[in-house]
């Protein structure tokens, strides 16, 4: 089983309880009828990345869904919260790439953005001797109730 696309999805949900809070996220990023197994960070070589509209539009309901999932979830009222993915995929398609989560406090999710991305090209950087496409998406949350925010890279079989 070797994904042939991807496609990254960001949600913020809030709620009386974590796990309402993780259910209303899931649905914020249009995800919520998958049956997500999480896996580690390889994207593998040839793999692609898809917009997220063209692939919510591959996924079936109840689908065993392989992601990587950045998530963070609090209770704390007035904190911060944020998470975001990034993303290394080379230039040669041989070789596979890489997912990196973060979790964090960040009121901005450009900050969020901005330190997964750093924590790639960190990892990342003697692995390669050829072009790179770096990139992240992420959000943040002030925390109300319960709150969850997500950033997922969903795989595509």
């Amino acid at each position: 089983m070797i994904p042939k696309k991807f496609f990254l999805v960001t949600g913020c949900g809030s709620h009386r309880t974590d796990l309402g809070s993780f259910e209303i996220a899931l649905r914020d990023a249009g995800v919520e009828r998958q049956n997500f197994v999480s896996v580690s960070s390889i994207i593998p070589p040839g793999c692609r990345m898809i917009d997220a509209e063209e692939g919510r539009s591959l996924l079936k309901p109840g689908e065993i869904t392989f992601c990587v999932m950045a998530r963070n979830s609090s209770c704390k009222e007035g904190e911060n919260i944020s998470a975001a993915l990034s993303y290394v995929i080379p230039e040669d398609e041989e070789r596979n790439g890489y997912l990196f989560e973060y979790h964090g406090n960040e009121k901005d999710p450009e900050e969020a953005k901005r330190r997964a991305i750093e924590l790639a090209e960190d990892l990342c950087r003697d692995l390669y001797e050829c072009e790179l496409k770096i990139g992240a998406v992420g959000i943040s949350s002030e925390v109300r109730n319960w709150t969850t925010v997500l950033a997922i890279a969903i795989f595509i079989l």
